[in-house]
């Protein structure tokens, strides 16, 4: 549409022109045509709709006559008295307003891209509320990252977070990850292209390196591995060279949130080793050399995983082992509770028989009280001893989740998981243990009735059969 504009007049000389993500400016000394005429309302309307389906914001200029025209007005140029003037000068101003920009003039756009320093780039994608959306009629290229939609809508990838080993001092002003300048389709790139593949190498290098800084144009890296090296690259001069190398071992250390760090520790020092002083290039070799080298860590650590792991079935056996003596000491207070009570009972019974014939008043009056007293103090030795079977189970559970919350500090949370079943044989432990303690219950409860119901059944004091008379 804005070549519509221009085409109506012939192009002299230009004064000004501008292509970038913000406007559109394009100022010339321009000589009238019999094109002119077309500038009338069927066009204006035609123009003037297609920016407001974009909310863009636009005007045209001529100063000689002082005529313009806008998103807001519209005035009929008067051919006649431009016939006389030569040369005109030309002012047209598009304002690119929304998520949504297009590119005008591929080459000028192109131009200006290249001339921003990495500092400005990443302040035009931060300053963006939305995912951006550009559109350049001019190519076929579709392209595509989490934020960018290139001739194309945006992809859907997961942002990663930065490792808390890697110190990014622009972290809280420019706060993008890989994902955010992560191109589906590399392999048929144009200026635009190459320019967004630098700003995901780059921050590749930022999840990477020990410490990273953005200075206007320049980036400064370190890395402490076998080495420490100090980097201050310029983006104009950026190469992605090695851009597949560093983003395998980028997708390799960020896969598994819980094993950043170990690998990151793995990577630098191997990473050292293929680096030089004045040059972050990486051959192939580095990738599979880091892979190589975490084997050889997992095996030199695999004894202490196997302690450890040991350790916790120990620890871990110790807990149940105590909640099965604590059922123990409940069983064996059941069977002191009734010892006492039968061994008084048998005593009064067998004095009393041998002086009375009829066995259902064998027991006198004090003995039946008695006998009374010790049931009693079996019911309240029952509660008693269940709360203090209650206080283990719950110091049980407490000791468990300390036993975990220790291990945990020395093994990946994963692992330890893993280790314990997620919990299925602490859980079936305790399950057991709820159901062993319900049967003594009932058994305790049952025993006291039983006793009641034979107490009652030959005493002369209280005796089932003074119900029944």
């Amino acid at each position: 549409m804005v070549n519509s504009l221009i085409h109506l007049f012939t192009e002299n000389q230009i004064l000004n022109h501008i292509d970038n993500f913000k406007q559109y400016e394009y100022i010339a000394y321009v000589t009238i045509t019999d094109n002119t005429k077309l500038l009338n309302r069927p066009l204006y309307d035609n123009i003037n709709n297609y920016f407001k389906s974009l909310g863009y914001d636009w005007s045209l200029e001529i100063d000689e006559n002082s005529y313009s025209i806008s998103q807001n007005t519209f005035n009929d140029l008067e051919f006649d008295d431009l016939t006389d003037t030569p040369t005109l000068k030309l002012t047209i101003k598009v304002f690119k307003l929304g998520n949504k920009i297009i590119i005008f003039n591929q080459n000028v756009f192109f131009e200006t891209l290249n001339k921003m320093s990495l500092k400005s780039i990443l302040s035009i994608f931060q300053e963006a509320t939305k995912p951006i959306l550009i559109e350049n009629s001019f190519t076929s290229i579709f392209q595509k990252t989490n934020i960018i939609g290139y001739n194309s809508n945006i992809e859907v990838l997961e942002n990663k977070e930065i490792s808390i080993q890697c110190l990014f001092y622009n972290y809280s002003e420019f706060k993008f990850t890989p994902e955010n300048f992560s191109l589906n389709n590399s392999d048929n790139l144009d200026d635009f292209g190459k320019i967004i593949q630098k700003l995901h190498l780059v921050y590749l290098l930022i999840f990477l390196f020990d410490v990273s800084e953005i200075k206007d144009n320049n980036i400064f890296l370190k890395l402490k591995g076998h080495k420490t090296y100090d980097y201050e690259l310029d983006f104009s001069t950026f190469t992605t060279d090695s851009i597949n190398e560093y983003r395998k071992i980028y997708e390799w250390i960020y896969a598994d949130k819980e094993k950043i760090e170990d690998k990151l520790g793995i990577a630098r020092n191997i990473i050292g080793f293929y680096l030089k002083k004045d040059d972050i290039k990486l051959d192939n070799r580095a990738f599979p050399s880091i892979l190589s080298a975490n084997q050889l860590y997992i095996k030199g650590n695999l004894t202490k995983y196997l302690d450890s792991r040991n350790k916790i079935y120990e620890q871990v056996e110790q807990v149940t082992n105590k909640i099965n003596a604590s059922l123990d000491t409940f069983l064996g207070n059941f069977q002191k509770s009734v010892f006492v009570f039968v061994s008084f009972y048998l005593t009064a019974f067998v004095v009393k028989i041998f002086s009375k014939s009829d066995v259902s008043t064998a027991i006198g009056k004090e003995a039946t009280l008695f006998g009374i007293g010790i049931l009693l103090l079996s019911v309240i030795f029952l509660l008693f001893s269940l709360v203090v079977l209650n206080s283990d189970l719950k110091r049980a559970n407490e000791k468990y989740n300390l036993v975990k919350k220790r291990f945990e500090d020395i093994l990946n949370k994963d692992d330890v998981e893993k280790i314990l079943n997620s919990d299925s044989e602490f859980k079936k432990d305790i399950e057991f243990y709820e159901k062993r303690r319900c049967r003594f219950i009932i058994l305790w409860l049952s025993t006291i009735i039983i006793l009641v119901c034979i107490l009652f059944s030959t005493s002369d004091y209280i005796n089932f059969k003074y119900l029944f008379e």
